[in-house]
């Protein structure tokens, strides 16, 4: 995100009128995007919403369809909004108009979280409605759309135009006044903004298409194999062949290279059988010299020790694999010990700030308060009499919202942080939940937890088990999310005029992560499994 200035080498006439120029086409693109966005909602969500029950009982039952629809209004509403902004001013341009248009900008990048739930469901949302076609089409048939506009046209629209606004913006900024200083410092300052939310959809996607990568591999497999993981994308695939040990014979084995693993399978047909998976984390790449019997081969040690043989079909790639391989653990490493730093420092901060009740500074647009104070008063909350529907209704769900966060403060405080210390290292001695070496303050249970496992290999074999570790960490997110959400949810009440009604949909929709909730709930039952399979009965 590198700043612009404006450019020094136009006279103030070229400049007013490249600006106008500049407005007009700014103005023309996001009219047609406009429109385009209000075809999909008046011609499309609308009428599979409210007007065809028939065809809403095939169409809607898909969820991501449903999301979607909501998304294109939002967007059609956003979009509005910033149109009539740029629109006001296009004849005469002053210092005013800029600042409202730089104003328009940021309150359109703000809300930029509504273009990360479009893309991560248009995709599925195509292909759902391709495998509906017959539906589709009696369904477009009885509401057609207006003049010569394609379905899957339109819905494509929103995953390319977010991406416009930061050009637009840069472009604003080098024809503007240099003089106008306050113009170019809020225009400036909003295109840093409107680039971090650019960038925050973009990473969203990015993460989407790496999930559906992941679970297309991983519906290649035969039987029940859990490749997905968040955080996971594929690297590299190709075909190796695997040195036996017995005899120092070759099979073939379609090798994929993940960024924190390796998984080799027998290719069966067109399906693969799973036979072994690397963990990046403290491997080695080891060249082997060529013999009579094994050329182009390559050795991946894994931290254990145990090494597994390849043979490319070339030299060159053979260098490319040990190359990337050799990158990953590289930087599979660097990740780790960032991570663990991190999250120590982290641990730290929220077990004093549990156990001492220390003030904590909020992310979000708040000021600093202690969440703990927070959760209280939430818990105690009441609508005040005679209050509107949706106020009431409001002050219910932050009330419950609270007397959730208070137990997973709890849960994590005193079960989840600290087994993540004991995971990277931290001696349990079980005397009053306190914990030799860890950053956090400890309650008994933990402690009690890992002085029933029989011995410390049997700890390392529980904590270090994937489904554990995304358990424990899909505890922290689900707390900083209803922490966030309480957040939310009290400056909207606060803001909000008494007797007046307060909306908190678009804050709801914009804060709640589904996939997480999805996490919780596989990786739950998961990480009971490998509790239940030690000697930790005091602990289910």
């Amino acid at each position: 995100n590198g700043l612009v200035s404006p450019l020094t080498t136009m006279g103030p006439t070229t400049r007013e009128n490249s600006l106008k120029i500049c407005l007009a086409k700014m103005w023309d693109t996001e009219k047609e995007y406009v429109q385009h966005l209000g075809i999909l909602v008046a011609g499309f969500a609308q009428p599979l919403e409210l007007r065809d029950t028939k065809y809403k009982q095939q169409l809607l039952a898909n969820p991501q369809l449903t999301v979607l629809c909501g998304s294109m209004r939002d967007l059609f509403i956003y979009h509005s909004r910033f149109l009539q902004v740029i629109s006001s001013g296009t004849k005469t341009i002053t210092s005013k108009f800029l600042l409202d248009v730089g104003a328009a900008f940021g309150d359109l990048g703000a809300r930029f979280d509504a273009y990360k739930d479009y893309l991560t469901n248009q995709a599925e949302v195509v292909g759902f409605l391709a495998k509906q076609a017959k539906q589709l089409a009696a369904f477009l048939e009885a509401n057609p759309l207006p003049g010569p506009y394609n379905l899957e046209t339109l819905l494509v629209l929103p995953v390319e135009q977010y991406r416009e606004y930061r050009p637009m913006l840069e472009m604003l900024i080098r024809l503007s006044p240099k003089r106008d200083t306050e113009v170019v410092e809020f225009l400036t300052d909003t295109f840093v903004d409107v680039s971090k939310a650019t960038a925050k959809v973009d990473k969203a996607y990015d993460s989407y298409q790496d999930e559906r990568e992941l679970l297309q591999i991983q519906s290649e497999f035969v039987g029940k194999v859990s490749i997905f993981q968040r955080g996971r994308r594929l690297v590299f695939s190709d075909r190796l062949f695997k040195v036996l040990a017995r005899d120092s014979s070759k099979e073939p084995r379609i090798v994929h290279l993940f960024n924190d693993i390796v998984i080799y399978s027998i290719p069966r047909g067109k399906r693969l059988q799973f036979r072994k998976c690397i963990n990046l984390l403290g491997c080695q790449v080891n060249n082997v010299e060529n013999s009579e019997t094994q050329i182009n081969c390559f050795d991946v040690v894994s931290a254990s020790g145990e090494a597994t043989r390849f043979c490319a079909h070339s030299e060159e790639v053979k260098a490319i694999w040990m190359e990337l391989i050799q990158q990953q653990v590289t930087r599979a490493a660097e990740m780790h010990e960032v991570t663990n730093q991190q999250a120590m420092v982290q641990n730290a901060v929220n077990g004093l700030q549990y156990i001492d009740r220390v003030p904590q500074p909020l992310s979000r647009t708040a000021s600093t308060m202690d969440i703990l104070d927070l959760v209280d008063r939430m818990a105690q909350l009441t609508a005040p009499s005679r209050a509107p529907p949706r106020k009431v209704v409001v002050v219910d769900l932050a009330r419950e919202t609270a007397v959730m966060s208070k137990r997973l403060n709890v849960v994590v405080t005193e079960l989840a942080l600290p087994l993540i210390d004991a995971s990277r290292g931290a001696a349990l001695d079980g005397t009053g939940g306190q914990v030799q070496g860890t950053t956090t303050a400890m309650g008994a249970m933990a402690a009690s937890l890992m002085m029933l496992t029989s011995s410390s290999a049997s700890t390392d074999k529980v904590l270090q088990d994937p489904d554990v570790v995304v358990f424990l960490q899909t505890l922290q997110d689900l707390q900083n999310l209803f922490t966030s959400l309480l957040t939310e949810l009290d400056l909207r009440m606060q803001a909000a005029k008494p007797g007046d009604d307060v909306s908190v949909a678009m804050t709801i929709a914009n804060i709640l992560n589904e996939r997480l909730f999805e996490s919780y709930a596989w990786s739950f039952d998961a990480a009971y499994r490998n509790f239940s399979a030690q000697p930790l009965s005091d602990f289910k």
